[in-house]
């Protein structure tokens, strides 16, 4: 997040606020499986010291899946007026990635600023250096009109650029309609995001819904019913409901690709709907949850259960 003096006092409290109503957007738990985690560095705070060398960034939160914890130390950062040490910015991400990303997921940084920038080919380098590694960069400049420093911007982000970058046209714009442009950064630089909305009407239109990934009931639930290979999720769900049970794992990789399990939950309207209204962690009604890495666990709509 860009603090320095070019944003303004006012335009960096726009900023500020913007960066936290976009972490609201995300969540750290899906399905019961770990998703995204945050990490936040402050820079704009640029010195050159008597060395020649630049001042570090700030490092604002080390990278968590505490989001509330996220949201309120952006809300704690302070305009700091310097020099835009945009380079030494993404060295402190690139640090703060290595200490604290996992290895199975992608690591990226958004660059949230003005645009504007210092030391061209510092910053050219360590952005070269990072899409080397396979770290993702994205950036939203703010700014009222398009100019040259943008057109640099756009060689920095990994490609295709217009894939990765994405122009607010202005802090005046940006204030009054966070929501908008929140939502327009998601969707663009997370594809995979999933709307709960979306997911809802997914679920009431298939009558089964993802309940927890990564994992199978509980055996306190009861046994199992072993459908063999169905081949898809659909097919699963159907056999299921034939087979007069609440629920379902299904086997979308690994060597039990395509196998289907009907389990024994007791699926109630009201799990249903609560299950609906919280996607992070449904609880398993009859115990904690069987981990396997294979296997994906739904819940079927009551009412289609034969004998319902």
């Amino acid at each position: 997040v860009d603090g320095s003096g070019s944003m303004g006092e006012d335009g960096f409290d726009t900023l500020r606020s913007f960066a936290g109503k976009l972490v609201t957007r995300y969540t750290s738990i899906h399905n019961g499986a770990s998703t995204m985690r945050v990490g936040v560095v402050l820079f704009g705070n640029g010195r050159v010291q008597r060395d020649g060398t630049v001042s570090a960034p700030i490092n604002v939160q080390p990278i968590t899946a505490n989001l509330t914890a996220v949201q309120q130390r952006i809300s704690s950062m302070k305009w700091q007026r310097g020099l835009t040490n945009m380079a030494q910015a993404l060295a402190a991400a690139d640090k703060m990635l290595l200490q604290g990303g996992r290895g199975q997921a992608q690591s990226a940084i958004l660059i949230l600023s003005d645009g504007k920038y210092l030391f061209k080919y510092r910053t050219s380098e360590k952005a070269q250096a990072l899409r080397d590694k396979n770290i993702h960069i994205f950036m939203a400049p703010i700014s009222e009109h398009r100019d040259k420093q943008l057109d640099v911007l756009r060689d920095w982000v990994s490609q295709p650029w217009q894939a990765n970058y994405e122009r607010i046209p202005g802090i005046e714009i940006l204030k009054y309609n966070e929501k908008m442009f929140a939502q327009k950064l998601l969707t663009k630089f997370c594809p995979l995001a999933v709307s709960l909305a979306t997911q809802n009407a997914f679920a009431d239109a298939n009558m089964y819904m993802l309940i927890h990934a990564g994992g199978t009931a509980s055996p306190a639930c009861g046994p199992a019913l072993n459908l063999g290979r169905v081949g898809s999720v659909d097919k699963c769900a159907e056999a299921s409901r034939a087979s007069g049970r609440l629920g379902f794992s299904y086997a979308e990789s690994g060597v039990e690709r395509g196998s289907c399990m009907a389990e024994s939950i007791n699926t109630t309207k009201t799990m249903w709907d609560a299950w609906k209204a919280n996607h992070k962690s449904q609880a398993n009604p009859c115990g904690p949850w069987k981990a396997n890495p294979q296997y994906d666990t739904y819940a079927l709509k009551p009412h289609l259960v034969p004998g319902q």
